[in-house]
């Protein structure tokens, strides 16, 4: 009897290594939010709802700031998924990077007599 990676080759699964599945949302290069299901070191599967469109290379950043980290990437699309209340896309993924995640200070302006900004 095949093993579970054995069926999957033989339908077609093209997943180079295992997967985490996940829910967070990301950014992509055109300012559109996007959810990410699951990730691997490889790829990522992520979902835009509605119907939506995308070709050629793929730029995102996903910012987890319990972790004080950013994650940005591009990637190739290898598979469309259009669904009732959105589109999936599978992509492949290059440069992916782990960046620190750079949050702004503050700004004050200086107060002047009766607590207003000058």
């Amino acid at each position: 009897m095949p093993t579970v990676d054995q069926t999957a080759r033989m339908f077609g699964e093209k997943r180079v290594g295992p997967r985490e599945s996940l829910n967070l949302p990301l950014r992509l290069g055109d300012g559109r939010i996007a959810v990410a299901r699951d990730i691997s070191a490889f790829g990522m599967y992520l979902q835009i709802q509605g119907a939506y469109s995308m070709s050629g290379p793929v730029v995102f950043e996903m910012e987890v700031a319990e972790l004080g980290l950013k994650f940005t990437a591009d990637g190739e699309i290898v598979r469309v998924d259009r669904h009732e209340t959105g589109t999936g896309f599978a992509i492949r993924l290059r440069n992916p990077r782990l960046e620190p995640l750079v949050i702004a200070p503050f700004l004050t302006r200086p107060r002047g007599k009766g607590g207003r900004a000058q």
